[in-house]
């Protein structure tokens, strides 16, 4: 008996990571994402398990017939929606009937996305009833155009990101995601600009080049880009640099370069729809 008490406290007190350290749980309606992603860890994983034969079969987006017709029910906590695939203007209609079978039953709801404006416009008016329940975070990890281009080419422009949440915040929780990363130079700057919102969460990106595809020069001229600019010595330096924002989170892949330095993670108070983080997440929903 002492064993396990032992062991179940370990177990609780275990750093959450991934999408667990937004939400308790996660929902996705369709398999695919057509913003496609150069880091993506689902399509990495999709191609690693042979369920697509090419990285660009990954922006064919599939609607998951069970979760077509899926009924649910109140949970405990937060459900993130969606961490494998984002919500498109070819998929908002399906998007928002699933969201309102979600939240009907009172869930909380974390809205995870690369922003389009006429799908934020949309589910603002379509959601109303549920606003109080749900909490907008908005993926932007760098602002110079040919940046966002080449490491998603599929998803909108810095501006239309932005005036997204700014149409967003006055509706409802706004949040934002730094992760991952793209630009390092500029991410001072970007969770100074969105602390004036709420909460700001930074991370790397992931096995680099496990998930991103280096055929080309530039490829691999901007996979070193990335590299170079998440060692631990410019982690390290951005850390210093913001650690007078009190709405900064940062992300396990951070918090384990600041362990590696001896330094505590500042501002990481890992509370649910305060301060959930996007879309570098591993699991998928639990049934």
């Amino acid at each position: 008996m002492y064993w396990r008490r032992m062991r179940t406290m370990t177990v609780e007190k275990r750093e959450k990571t991934g999408t667990r350290e937004w939400s308790e749980h996660s929902a996705n309606l369709f398999t695919g994402c057509s913003h496609g992603c150069r880091y993506c860890y689902a399509r990495a994983d999709a191609l690693r398990f042979k369920k697509i034969l090419r990285p660009e079969d990954w922006r064919t987006m599939k609607i998951r017939p069970k979760e077509q017709s899926r009924v649910f029910k109140r949970r405990k906590g937060v459900t993130m929606f969606p961490t494998t695939h984002d919500i498109t203007p070819e998929t908002l209609d399906a998007c928002t009937e699933y969201l309102k079978r979600l939240l009907a039953p009172g869930n909380r709801v974390l809205i995870v996305t690369k922003a389009h404006l006429v799908c934020v416009e949309h589910l603002c008016k379509a959601l109303e009833p549920w606003r109080e329940q749900i909490e907008w975070r908005f993926t932007i990890g760098a602002i110079r155009t040919a940046t966002l281009k080449y490491w998603e080419p599929g998803a909108p422009g810095f501006s239309e990101r932005w005036c997204a949440a700014v149409l967003a915040q006055t509706w409802a929780r706004v949040s934002f995601s730094i992760e991952p990363i793209l630009d390092i130079g500029a991410v001072v700057h970007l969770a100074e600009r969105f602390a004036d919102f709420g909460t700001v969460w930074i991370g790397k990106m992931n096995q680099v080049r496990r998930r991103v595809a280096i055929v080309t020069d530039e490829d691999e001229r901007r996979v070193r880009a990335i590299e170079e600019g998440q060692t631990d010595e410019m982690i390290m330096e951005l850390v210093r640099a913001l650690k007078d924002v009190p709405q900064v989170r940062w992300k396990d892949s951070i918090r384990a370069v600041m362990a590696r330095h001896g330094k505590a993670s500042h501002g990481n108070d890992q509370t649910h729809h305060g301060g959930h983080e996007g879309h570098e997440g591993r699991r998928d929903d639990e049934r």
